[in-house]
């Protein structure tokens, strides 16, 4: 078994591709991969830091968490 690595810059030469890959019955696997000077890749990662918030949306943590675990009468326990 062995493994072919291509990268195609054009979209009418990969279809062609993949239909020969199809016809001789060769199983194959399509990534997209975005280089880092993509400006798509760009507009996602901006897009994903616009939807982080600095609070989390629950308070603060540690408070949280001493609440929770507060001392609480437990059943068959005296």
């Amino acid at each position: 078994m062995s493994t072919i690595t291509l990268e195609i810059n054009n979209a009418e030469i990969e279809n062609l591709i993949c239909q020969l890959a199809n016809k001789l019955n060769i199983k194959y696997t399509k990534k997209e991969v975005l280089k880092e000077n993509d400006t798509t890749l760009l507009d996602k990662m901006n897009e994903l830091a616009g939807k982080i918030d600095e609070e989390s949306s629950f308070g603060d943590a540690s408070e949280y968490q001493r609440e929770v675990r507060k001392d609480r009468k437990l059943p068959y326990r005296d």
